[in-house]
């Protein structure tokens, strides 16, 4: 694995670890102080299972998984990508964002990953609709591998099948007005219709209420 890799989980575990003294970390995963430090600045030398541990501590284990498989290479449904807002603000080259948040793009503590915090409907579409974002994100100055993105319709998608389905409250922050001109509603809505069969009656209807709303 290259520097860059390493430099960047090394950038992630220190956002992640917040408020929690590097001693408390180090204790918590039994490494040194010293190791810990190495790993924040994404010192190769570390032993990979000490990232691995120290990810793990800080429930990071999904950026392994996020940033180390990639559609051509790994033809199974991956289990965590770029969903929500964070996939609705990247756009591909010659696309628009549905969402003006990118600058959240650049810190990955603040990302939206599907499997992590929000429900993605990986069980419905499976791998449709998904697509390498490795250099959209490099060019936002986040040094990954390789990282894949639900398109804007699979976010919204997700979003829905989330809060409506799943959690069964409001979705927050976002309108259909404030992404419409963007994302293909008609597509979105087809597959609400589609999957219906698989979906609560309540789940379904919030969904078309809210797309037709």
């Amino acid at each position: 694995m290259s520097q860059p890799f390493y430099e960047e989980l090394g950038r992630s575990i220190a956002l992640a670890r917040g408020t929690e003294s590097g001693s408390e970390l180090s204790d918590r995963v039994d490494i040194s102080r010293r190791t810990l430090t190495k790993i924040e600045k994404g010192d190769p030398s570390v032993a990979f299972g000490s990232y691995c541990a120290v990810a793990q501590a800080l429930g990071l284990q999904w950026l392994f998984d996020l940033v180390m498989t990639s559609p051509a290479s790994n033809p199974s449904v991956p289990q965590h990508y770029l969903t929500g807002a964070s996939a609705l603000s990247l756009a591909k080259e010659g696309e628009m964002p549905a969402l003006w948040y990118s600058s959240s793009l650049s810190n990955p503590s603040r990302w939206q990953i599907a499997g992590v915090g929000i429900n993605g409907a990986s069980h419905l579409l499976g791998a449709h609709e998904l697509w390498d974002a490795t250099e959209e994100i490099k060019s936002l100055g986040v040094n990954v591998a390789r990282i894949w993105s639900a398109t804007h319709e699979r976010a919204l998608f997700d979003l829905m099948y989330h809060f409506f389905e799943v959690r069964q409250k409001p979705m927050p922050n976002i309108q259909v007005s404030d992404i419409d001109d963007v994302v293909n509603m008609g597509k979105v809505q087809q597959w609400v219709k589609d999957f219906r069969p698989f979906l609560s009656s309540k789940g379904a209807s919030t969904m078309l209420k809210w797309i037709n709303h």
